[in-house]
């Protein structure tokens, strides 16, 4: 995964100032715009928790939260990926993160 992120790195070096601010406001956009959707994620596993009165059902509110996570995640990428062909980049590989 470190490889694949300084291949990232590499490739986002050869940008413009232009494109590396066009990159990061498509970001900055991203994280903004899911806050409240990362927000509700915790908030829904915070209350399934709470009503969890065994152990499976401890479990079962674990995997909602990771797959609404990854829900969450897949939708995110597909937009930066959208934004990343715009500007000429190749898309992100799913194990690297989505941060600035």
């Amino acid at each position: 995964m470190e490889q694949r992120l300084e291949e990232r790195r590499r490739e986002e070096a050869n940008l413009t100032d232009s494109q590396k601010q066009q990159l990061f406001e498509a970001r900055r956009q991203l994280v903004l715009g899911t806050y409240d959707q990362r927000l509700a994620i915790l908030q829904a596993g915070h209350r399934c928790a709470e009503r969890a009165q065994t152990y499976s059902a401890g479990q079962a509110c674990l995997e909602q939260q990771k797959k609404a996570r990854r829900r969450l995640l897949k939708e995110s990428r597909q937009v930066m990926n959208r934004e990343r062909q715009r500007l000429g980049l190749s898309p992100m590989p799913a194990a690297l993160p989505l941060g600035f």
